[in-house]
């Protein structure tokens, strides 16, 4: 009896250990430029867009990233928007809401005729507050009309890929943040003509030694690094960031977090399968006895 309650009493202790500190963000924002955006010059291809870029320089894995874009254009259903990450994943945030493309080819005319002013920026986000896919962007205001400016428009949206490829922003989950990261704008459509003005990227990082993915480094990564890493590396990123959670409040890093040992983090899990079978088993004994 006092082993099963040893083992569920260091379990229930871990549980309640102090964390050490919250993951971090990145963020970086591109020049503020005046790109012309090639009117009808979009066919497709990134080379056929104009372009900005900023440099991430958190070396850590990103999750929930978001983007914030500034253009001036007067026909909103002529544009498409893709974001390039540093490892080269495309996603698409916006491709000629109001028109149905059978391609991403910038074929055919037609879409929204809202304006964008880069006074009233964008944001792209899988969450948005909004809940408004960017698809239906401009959709409740008139031509000469402002989003995120004019009428009941939001200023986040969530991400609408049409035609093309790059299914939402959580297809950067899980690479690395740091490196050159690349908003294209193209005009698939004639007769309007606008300009690419400044965006800005930024997320959470993942802490290193989350090794089971759920957003907190914690005992059950140890049995994680144990079956899928098991270097010195691994496990010196996962005891070093013990207690970090992404986007988590914390407190800040101190030298008495409450870090287990790996012989404990064994016994942990030990106790997880033992001490329900041990109380299992007393309790049966306990009643034959009677």
């Amino acid at each position: 009896m006092r082993l099963g309650i040893s083992l569920v009493a260091l379990v229930l202790a871990t549980i309640a250990a102090p964390r050490c500190c919250p993951a971090g963000v990145f963020l970086a924002s591109s020049p503020s430029s005046n790109i012309a955006i090639s009117d009808n010059g979009y066919n497709g291809t990134l080379g056929s867009m104009a372009s900005l870029s900023c440099n991430v320089t958190v070396s850590e894995l990103a999750t929930d990233v978001n983007v914030l874009v500034g253009i001036n254009h007067t026909f909103v259903g002529d544009l498409v928007i893709k974001l390039v990450s540093p490892e080269n994943t495309v996603v698409t945030l916006l491709s000629r809401p109001g028109f149905n493309e059978s391609a991403d080819n910038g074929s055919g005319i037609g879409g929204d005729s809202s304006n964008l002013s880069s006074s009233f920026p964008l944001t792209y986000d899988d969450e948005a507050t909004s809940l408004k896919s960017a698809e239906l962007m401009g959709s409740t205001i008139g031509n000469a009309e402002v989003i995120g400016r004019d009428g009941m428009e939001p200023r986040d949206f969530i991400p609408a890929h049409g035609a093309a490829f790059g299914t939402n922003l959580s297809d950067f989950d899980g690479e690395n943040a740091a490196g050159t990261w690349r908003l294209y704008v193209g005009d698939a459509a004639p007769g309007e003509i606008g300009t690419l003005i400044f965006f800005t990227v930024y997320g959470f990082t993942v802490p290193a030694g989350d090794y089971n993915g759920d957003g907190v480094v914690d005992a059950a990564d140890y049995v994680a690094w144990r079956k899928n890493d098991g270097t010195q590396a691994g496990y010196n990123g996962w005891r070093m960031n013990f207690g970090e959670t992404v986007g988590g409040a914390g407190a800040a890093a101190s030298a008495n977090a409450a870090v287990p040992e790996p012989w404990s983090s064994a016994l942990i899990w030990i106790g997880l399968v033992v001490a329900p079978l041990f109380l299992d088993r007393f309790s049966i004994r306990r009643d034959v006895s009677r």
